[in-house]
């Protein structure tokens, strides 16, 4: 590790919350070094090192030093998405859901440093462990579970890394915004035939420069994700573009937690429309993309197919995860108007962080 390296990995630990520090075992570091080698290789980007951290900001982002940029890379967010492939993919009881909201209700409002608020929803999730350990035992396996985990990881990497190519090389950006914007067009015109136009007018408003570079990234990152799972024979090229659109939803459901909890005590609310357009936005753009190239890749026949398994998923995702998150979000942060003001001692303080640990690493 060089004296860059160590200094990223004390700003870490001073900006975020750890958990246990599984992410720094050796084996773990040298599996994500190998891994994303292959990837900057393959985008041909000379020089952008990766630290691996394992925190409950669950966050992915480049950070810049006065050697140059870094990746960081949260591992906890592997792990989360695993839990959610499952409460997609497989029967599983209400108790699920509500206590991975419960637990990223807790840890959202550790990371703000309101305690009381931390401590009440740790122990709401605390309460349903039992229940949740006793469906982990009765829950029927799923292989797409864990095989679409390693699609995810590389999807999320290689999206970040586009961020990283197109912010340091604007033309490339420049040059492709007005035929993303024709493609948009299309998109809002097929929501028009669906007999959609409230969401076909929402979309278009939700268009935005920075929408674009967002659904740039998503498709530069799913070709990016079919390579690798065909080259390493993980997956299809089908599979692969539902398991890239699953780490869409996953990532929607973890920052709306987020910007909620975040958001309470505002006087101005979230607004949640735009958000669900916003996300609408990703799925029809990375939906139309992915069926542009799985007919590229002579799987014409799976065209449909692959559209009938992502509106089914996405049905279930929302009848399972988005309305009982925002349904829980709603009791117990917008009705019950969430006190985040109460002041504790630093004694309290100290013994609640040290409970909240042991919680989060559960």
């Amino acid at each position: 590790m060089n004296d860059d390296d160590h200094f990223i990995r004390k700003s870490l630990q001073c900006s975020r919350v750890a958990r246990q520090p599984t992410a720094e075992a050796i084996s773990v570091q040298q599996y994500y070094s190998d891994f994303y080698s292959d990837i900057v290789e393959q985008m041909e980007i000379p020089h952008l090192p990766l630290i691996i951290c394992n925190t409950i900001n669950k966050r992915i982002c480049l950070s810049i030093t006065s050697k140059g940029y870094y990746l960081i890379f949260d591992n906890y967010i592997i792990e989360l998405f695993y839990q959610l492939n499952n409460l997609v993919l497989v029967d599983t009881p209400q108790v699920c859901i509500e206590s991975f909201c419960y637990k990223m209700m807790a840890e959202s409002c550790r990371l703000k440093s309101w305690y009381i608020p931390a401590i009440n929803f740790a122990g709401e999730y605390m309460n349903r462990i039992e229940g949740l350990m006793l469906a982990s035992k009765n829950i029927e396996n799923d292989n797409r579970t864990k095989n679409y985990l390693f699609i995810q990881q590389d999807f999320l990497i290689a999206h970040e890394l586009f961020h990283y190519i197109i912010n340091r090389k604007p033309s490339l950006y420049n040059r492709s915004q007005s035929s993303k914007r024709n493609y948009f067009d299309k998109i809002i015109k097929y929501a028009n035939l669906q007999g959609t136009t409230t969401t076909a007018e929402g979309i278009r408003h939700a268009v935005d420069n920075s929408m674009l570079e967002e659904c740039f990234c998503d498709a530069t990152a799913l070709i990016h994700a079919v390579d690798i799972g065909n080259k390493l024979k993980k997956s299809s090229t089908v599979d692969c573009a539902i398991a890239c659109t699953l780490a869409l939803l996953h990532q929607f459901e973890l920052s709306i937690i987020s910007e909620i909890v975040n958001n309470a005590g505002n006087h101005e609310p979230i607004n949640l429309s735009n958000r669900l357009n916003r996300l609408n936005v990703r799925l029809l753009h990375f939906k139309c993309i992915a069926c542009d190239y799985i007919r590229e890749a002579d799987e014409k026949l799976q065209v449909d197919d692959f559209s009938t398994i992502i509106e089914e998923l996405t049905d279930v995702w929302n009848k399972k995860v988005a309305t009982a998150t925002l349904d829980l979000l709603s009791k117990e942060v917008l009705q019950a108007d969430l006190d985040t003001s109460i002041m504790i001692s630093r004694e309290h303080r100290t013994k609640f962080r040290n409970v909240l640990s042991e919680v989060f690493n559960t």
